[in-house]
This record gives structure tokens, C-alpha cells and sequence, in this order.
């Protein structure tokens, strides 16, 4: 036997022996995560956890007490965004009363247009609940097709409070302020981590309305104390836990699909055999790097999302 065939199979074998030793430091890896986290799964599962998106998404509740349909309905009334007046919104958020008067008029047009939805805003907003209609079947992909329209309406209600400073009328001011706060709050009803940061930001819109209003002038002791009721009644950190179970169960969902890939079980667990729908008909362009690498990616989620 030649020196460059013993070369040969050498380096052969090398190939292999490393090849063999990859694929079962690979085997070995998956088993001891999938160990860890159906033990930590296990855990969760003891003391009643919501771990599927059914069990983590809040109960329905009657039409009555429900804002969503309210606020609906304003975003039909609320026009384009186009039609804002950007250009001098700095100006208005500085300080209302510096604007000079041809920019206020353009915003106290733009309200006044906008104030048979702003009136359905904030009758909505007086509602106990806020649960807008969501598939639970599209995970990731799950509607959020609300929040352009909060965005719009916080605009608007800000842009009023800001005009009512203008002219002087605090007290009108500190309510518009509050319903900004309601709809933030209300935005936050629904546990997922886009609402409560979409709520929080319209939560700040309302507070820094209210903060120009309190130095522009003095309130009647009346409206100063309706604001307090609302700020009081404002959640407490505690109420960020069924976000992280939220999470936590979206995180566990989207494990489960990006395992569905890889294996090709897509139809064993009824979600279809195809993979673009299997992790989210929104979200096509993540397919090829998810069968890559996104299944480590999702366990270290909802690892850190089990500890937390």
C-alpha cells in the first residue's frame, strides 16, 4: 500500500471519527434540553400554569363590558394618518401655548374632524374590559391589527388635550388626559408583551398631556382628584406575570412548530404540511433560517421565560 493511500485513510477516518463524534455530541445535547425542560415544564404544570396559547389567552367577556367593538368602530370614524398635521407636533408637545396660531388652527381642524371618534373613544374606554378578536391558531401571527389604530387615537386625544391647553381650559386638559390613560389601560388587558408596551406608551402620552396641563395653570380640585382615581387605578408590576405565562406559552407553541418543521410532523399535530403555515402565515421569510437554527433559539426563550 502506498504512503498516499495510508494518507488517505487516514484522513478518512479522521472525517468520520469527527462526523460520528458531532452527531453524538448532538443526540446527547438534545436529550439532556429536551430532559431540562420537561423538567421545568413539569414544574410549571404543578402549580397550574398556563402553558398552551388556549389555557395563556384571557376568558371572553360579555359584549357589554367589552371596549373592543367601541374602539372598533372609532378607527372606522379616525381618517388617514396623512391628514395629520406632523410638521408641527414638536411644537405642540413643547408647549401649546407658543404654537403660533396658523399651526393651531390646522390641529384644532384635524380634531374637531375627529371628534365624533374621539366621543366613541372614550365611551369605550369607561368599560371595564378591552379584548379584541384574536386566532389562537396563528401563534406568532396572532392579529394585532388594533394597534394602528390606538397609535391614531392616542394622536387625537393628545392633539385635543393639547389645543385645550391652549386655550386655557385645564380641567377639560386633565380629562382628556385621563381617557389616554383608560386607553392604555385598557390596551393592557390582553397579556402579550406588544399590548402591555403599546398601552404603557399611550399610558406616558396621557401623562405628559396632564403634566403640561398642571403647569400651565391652576385645576379645580375636582378634576385633580379624577385624575388621581385613574392614576390610582393604574396595574401594579404583579400584573406583568400572566405577560411572562403569555410569553412563556407563545415561546413553548412556537418550539413545538419549529420541531414540526424539522421532523416533518406538521400534519401528525393538525397544523397542515406546510411550513410557512406552521410558523406563522405572517412571517414567511423566517422559514429557512428557523429549520437552522431556531429551535435552540425558542428553548433558550422559554428557558429564561421559565425562570423568570
Amino acid at each position: 500500500m502506498t504512503s498516499r493511500r495510508k494518507w488517505t485513510r487516514r484522513i478518512l477516518f479522521a472525517v468520520l471519527v469527527i462526523a460520528v463524534t458531532y452527531v453524538a455530541a448532538r443526540l446527547v445535547g438534545g436529550a439532556i434540553s429536551s430532559a431540562r425542560l420537561e423538567a421545568e415544564l413539569e414544574k410549571a404544570r404543578a402549580t397550574g400554569a398556563p402553558l398552551t396559547l388556549a389555557d395563556a389567552f384571557p376568558a371572553t367577556v360579555p359584549d357589554a363590558l367589552n371596549a373592543a367593538a367601541l374602539l372598533e368602530q372609532a378607527f372606522l370614524l379616525l381618517p388617514d394618518d396623512s391628514e395629520e398635521p406632523y410638521v408641527h407636533w414638536e411644537e405642540l408637545q413643547e408647549d401649546a401655548r407658543a404654537m403660533p396660531e396658523d399651526a393651531a388652527q390646522l390641529f384644532r381642524a384635524w380634531v374637531e374632524k375627529n371628534e365624533t371618534a374621539l366621543a366613541r373613544v372614550e365611551e369605550a374606554v369607561r368599560l371595564p374590559h378591552c379584548l379584541f378578536d384574536r386566532d389562537i391558531e396563528k401563534g406568532w401571527g396572532y392579529d394585532v391589527d388594533h394597534v394602528p389604530g390606538i397609535q391614531s387615537a392616542s394622536r387625537a386625544l393628545s392633539a385635543r388635550g393639547y389645543l385645550q391647553i391652549r386655550d386655557g381650559d385645564v380641567d377639560a386638559a386633565l380629562a382628556t388626559s385621563a381617557s389616554l390613560i383608560r386607553l392604555g389601560r385598557r390596551v393592557r388587558d390582553f397579556p402579550s408583551l406588544i399590548d402591555v408596551l403599546v398601552g404603557m406608551g399611550v399610558e406616558d402620552v396621557g401623562s405628559l398631556v396632564s403634566r403640561q396641563a398642571l403647569s400651565s395653570g391652576a385645576p379645580s380640585q375636582a378634576a385633580v382628584l379624577s385624575l388621581l382615581e385613574v392614576v390610582a387605578a393604574l396595574p401594579s408590576e404583579e400584573t406583568l406575570v400572566p405577560v411572562f405565562t403569555f410569553e412563556r406559552a407563545l415561546g413553548i407553541w412556537s418550539f413545538e412548530r419549529v420541531v414540526d418543521v424539522v421532523e416533518g410532523g406538521d400534519e401528525q399535530r393538525g397544523v397542515g404540511g406546510d411550513a410557512t403555515h406552521a410558523l406563522g402565515e405572517d412571517r414567511p421569510d423566517i422559514v429557512d433560517p428557523v429549520v437552522d437554527r431556531a429551535a435552540d433559539l425558542v428553548l433558550d426563550r422559554v428557558a429564561r421565560h421559565l425562570e423568570l
